[in-house]
């Protein structure tokens, strides 16, 4: 297997990863658990990208300024073992944050207001029905009784839709 068979996929790791799961693992130890959830894992892979790129686009900065000059290439030695150490150090913080208990608790997402979603599905009913009058009366010629039914039943309609809705956006506004 060729060398660069395999520092190829460890430096890009080195280079894009690492040092963001770094320093999201001292900044966010608590989203390091057993098992995480969908969205703790995507966060914190885009974190570790773009922290990544950030780290290294600062040590690639900070080369360049010394007085041997950086050649940028992304198998520079020094800019992985820069790379690396931030990696490391910033696991080994948060690994320490995690031992002493200076975590802080996940936060409680507020439960969905089961109310809201009883509210919803009736609007959706209520406007259901009312595209289905509305196409009856369409159907519907002349002035007799079912038209006149029809039409009652929709203005009940619309009214009590629009009590359901303003109530609701009461119990809100205060």
């Amino acid at each position: 297997m060729p060398f660069d068979a395999v520092l190829g996929p460890s430096g890009l790791f080195l280079l894009y990863g690492a040092p963001g799961l770094g320093v999201a693992a001292a900044v966010f130890p608590e989203k390091f658990r057993w098992r995480p959830q969908l969205e703790d894992v995507v966060e914190l892979a885009v974190l570790a990208v773009v922290v990544s790129v950030a780290v290294t686009i600062l040590f690639g900065s900070a080369l360049a300024a010394t007085p041997n000059g950086f050649a940028s290439t992304w198998a520079s030695p020094a800019l992985l073992v820069g790379d690396g150490a931030v990696a490391v150090v910033g696991g080994l913080v948060g690994v320490g944050r995690r031992v002493a208990g200076v975590v802080p608790a996940p936060p409680e997402l507020a439960s969905p207001d089961a109310g809201g979603w009883a509210t919803l599905r009736s609007l959706e009913a209520m406007a259901r029905e009312e595209r289905r009058i509305t196409r009856a009366l369409r159907r519907t010629s002349g002035e007799g009784p079912e038209r006149s039914a029809l039409e009652a039943r929709l203005r009940d309609l619309k009214a009590e839709r629009e009590s359901l809705r303003k109530s609701r956006e009461a119990e809100f506004a205060t």
